[in-house]
């Protein structure tokens, strides 16, 4: 299964995005839509833009991390959208249930949070993700770093970003941005594949962290 975002032009605020799933019959060669429209898009309680997602299956019950759109903003005639990470569950990964309720603690009201990604280690999860500020962001100050949560349920987040274990470099392609971590959990080691400067615009790298119950 493929967990995707779609993106579609919109009257009143620049963009509008959903969740959609893709299957592959194929080992992931290639992919189905599996319908016309997305599995996760605006309700009552979550009205605006959904993007980053991140499933996970723990014993029978699937897990979803993704954005929400919680607000748009406007800075200097330009509309910017602010969004936060949320938490679904589902037994089947096409109907979630969802809460609308921030699981990520915010550093700032106006800060920005996505793309996360969740292993689980011993017992305790954790998770990486991105994190920016509202407005301004395209610049080393304000822009993406990669910040770090734990949790004993899945749910309830605490978040430590000084244990990300990752920084911006001194100098280089990834020395203004870092973001959009993915993880790939090996016996011994974790794979961290990760964006640099401008979104990525400088390329991506791999950093790799020992794996210890700590």
């Amino acid at each position: 299964r493929l967990y995707y975002v779609g993106w579609a032009r919109a009257t009143g605020v620049p963009w509008q995005s959903a969740i959609g799933l893709a299957v592959s019959d194929d080992d992931g060669y290639s992919f189905t839509r599996l319908g016309r429209g997305p599995v996760v898009t605006r309700t009552l309680q979550e009205p605006f833009v959904h993007g980053s997602p991140f499933v996970l299956k723990v014993g029978n019950l699937q897990h979803l991390w993704y954005l929400s759109g919680t607000s748009w903003v406007e800075n200097n005639g330009k509309v910017e959208s602010i969004y936060k990470l949320m938490h679904a569950t589902s037994v089947n990964g096409v109907d979630w249930d969802r809460d609308a309720l921030q699981c990520v603690a915010s550093l700032t009201e106006e800060e920005c949070q996505a793309r996360p990604a969740v292993i689980i280690v011993d017992g305790k999860a954790h998770m990486w993700f991105s994190y920016r500020q509202g407005v301004d962001f395209r610049n080393p100050e304000r822009g993406y770093g990669i910040g770090y949560a734990w949790s004993d349920d899945l749910k309830n987040w605490h978040r430590e970003d000084h244990l990300a274990g990752i920084a911006k470099a001194e100098h280089g392609w990834d020395s203004e941005m870092i973001s959009y971590p993915s993880l790939l959990q090996l016996p011994d080691r974790l794979l961290m594949f990760y964006c640099g400067n401008q979104m990525g615009r400088d390329g991506f790298g791999v950093a790799e962290s020992r794996l210890s119950a700590d």
